[in-house]
């Protein structure tokens, strides 16, 4: 799935997910304490775990991210507009492209992060719900890891 990611999009997802990593496991996968009262086939487990949380958690992180980031392009765009009509201009065109009111334009950044948040399976999606910076999307995540 990531493999078809333009190369940008791939090494930022690279960098949430170590910084992902680093928020749930600072002290590794696995620490020294762990290895050493934890059998080979109980560390291995540990790790499959470990990782998937960690890939699970990337995933919905990216998305948080992804669909702020579109969100604000449609914020960005919406007070343009509305800021160039308070002047007098009631639309725009850049390229071929028109920007006016609220036309499927300006909206298009809010409509595609809806989109991308409902790709989601719906257990995934309450992750984000109400969510407003990554470290509250993070804290379930964090939260299991301690559980563990």
């Amino acid at each position: 799935m990531f493999d078809d990611m333009p190369r940008f999009a791939r090494l930022h997802f690279a960098q949430l997910r170590a910084h992902v990593r680093a928020e749930l496991f600072p002290h590794g996968y696995l620490p020294a304490t762990d290895r050493a009262r934890l059998s080979q086939l109980e560390q291995v487990e540990r790790m499959e775990r470990a990782r998937s949380l960690v890939n699970e958690a990337t995933v919905v992180a990216f998305v948080f991210v992804i669909s702020r980031f579109l969100s604000r392009g449609t914020d960005m765009a919406k007070a343009t507009v509305d800021l160039l009509r308070e002047s007098g201009i009631p639309r725009f065109t850049i390229g071929s492209v028109e920007y006016a009111e609220r036309n499927e334009n300006v909206m298009m950044g809010q409509v595609l992060a809806e989109q991308l948040i409902q790709s989601l399976p719906t257990e995934l999606r309450a992750f984000l719900v109400g969510k407003k910076y990554l470290y509250e999307v993070l804290m379930p995540y964090k939260e299991r890891v301690h559980d563990q």
